[in-house]
């Protein structure tokens, strides 16, 4: 497993998995954005994959702890129907959450448990202003807009583009933060 804590970060159009958080370990993201339009062949992976475990040289289960995954005010997105893969072994511990994200997932994927998703956007279309163009700031229709944390956002003032984002309504999800024309 892996230590991984990122913020303001964009992970975009990979191939396969945009990360892949294998065998364990701890990882916190805040107002990263994941944004999978890979076009230049066809992508059989989602963009996230958690699990906790994995199948050594002998063919035995080995289990590795996912002793945290946060995702907190991001936006996880992409062309597939599903982009997120949750991959647990009950014999291991798996603890994730989804706080104040937009995430796009199959439609009999269950966020009812709030302890794991916390204000989750399901399937709500980010409106990313051209995603073709490697443009994912948000559009002003953007469900996205006003829609995080107050809290993480307090934790991250500033976005990518080195905008404040305490200064209108509330944080927007992911790395950028709408800024209206003045």
């Amino acid at each position: 497993g892996s230590t991984v804590e990122a913020y303001n970060t964009l992970f975009a159009n990979c191939g396969q998995f945009a990360a892949a958080l294998t065998i364990g370990g701890s990882y916190e993201f805040y107002h990263c954005t994941f944004a999978n339009f890979w076009g230049y062949s066809t992508r059989k992976t989602p963009s996230i994959l958690l699990n906790n475990y994995y199948i050594d040289i002998y063919g035995s289960t080995q289990i590795r702890s996912l002793d945290k995954a946060i995702f907190g005010n991001c936006i996880i997105y992409g062309n597939k129907e599903n982009e997120i893969i949750l991959d647990n072994n009950t014999s291991g511990i798996f603890n994730f959450k989804f706080d104040h994200s937009l995430i796009k997932v199959s439609e009999d994927f269950s966020t009812d448990n709030p302890s794991q998703f916390e204000n989750v956007i399901k399937n709500k279309n980010p409106k990313f202003k051209d995603p073709y163009t490697y443009n994912y700031e948000l559009d002003t229709l953007s469900v996205a807009k006003d829609s995080g944390k107050k809290e993480i956002g307090l934790l991250f003032p500033i976005d990518i583009n080195n905008e404040n984002r305490t200064s209108d309504n509330g944080p927007d999800l992911g790395a950028f933060e709408r800024i209206e024309a003045k």
